[in-house]
């Protein structure tokens, strides 16, 4: 596997709102917390068509 830059930094790091305790979240942290590796999902997600990025965001 190839090492992960900094090249999804802005993406990982794109505010996404608050938690239900007003915390900040980020693409980063909501990944993290649905226990997976968001950079690892970044590059997967890099390398689809975007229509299809979308629809496995948003699901």
């Amino acid at each position: 596997m190839p090492q992960l830059g900094s090249e999804f930094d802005a993406f990982l790091f794109a505010p996404v709102g608050d938690d239900e305790n007003g915390m900040a979240l980020s693409v980063l942290s909501a990944l993290a917390r649905l226990s997976v590796d968001p950079w690892l999902e970044a590059a997967s997600l890099a390398q689809l068509p975007e229509h299809s990025a979308i629809e496995r965001l948003t699901h």
